[in-house]
């Protein structure tokens, strides 16, 4: 029991991952439209899409107006080139620090959620010529 406390006080002691090199042309339109960190997300019985930003960063759809970023802790190799992914999930529930983004051998602990106004942004990204 102590050892799994010992884990968690760990994880949660941990330094954000820092920013990855050539990610932030791709994740800059979903940061303006990132609201503030919240700690967990639903959706249901699947999510609707998702699309990687780079190693450290993925856009997930709960369906085609919802959808958030998440932070993963590094090390998370391959993120930006795989094709299929997985959250963990309690009860259709995505909690930070506690579920991850799985894919191939990699388990990559999500560090960071923040809801995207991806009404407004698909709106903004239509009206510019």
């Amino acid at each position: 029991m102590s050892l799994a406390v010992l884990t968690l006080a760990a994880c949660a002691t941990r330094a954000p991952p820092p920013a990855s090199p050539g990610a932030d042309a791709a994740s800059a339109p979903f940061l303006r439209f990132a609201g503030p960190p919240v700690d967990s997300f639903t959706y249901l019985l699947h999510y609707y899409s998702w699309t990687a930003l780079g190693p450290s960063e993925l856009v997930v759809w709960t369906n085609p107006n919802e959808a958030y970023l998440l932070t993963v802790l590094q090390p998370c190799v391959g993120l930006q080139f795989t094709d299929r992914v997985h959250l963990t999930s309690a009860a259709h529930t995505v909690t930070r620090r506690i579920d991850a983004v799985t894919f191939g051998d990699q388990h990559c602990f999500i560090w960071q959620i923040r809801p995207i106004d991806y009404r407004a942004m698909r709106q903004q990204l239509h009206t510019v010529p």
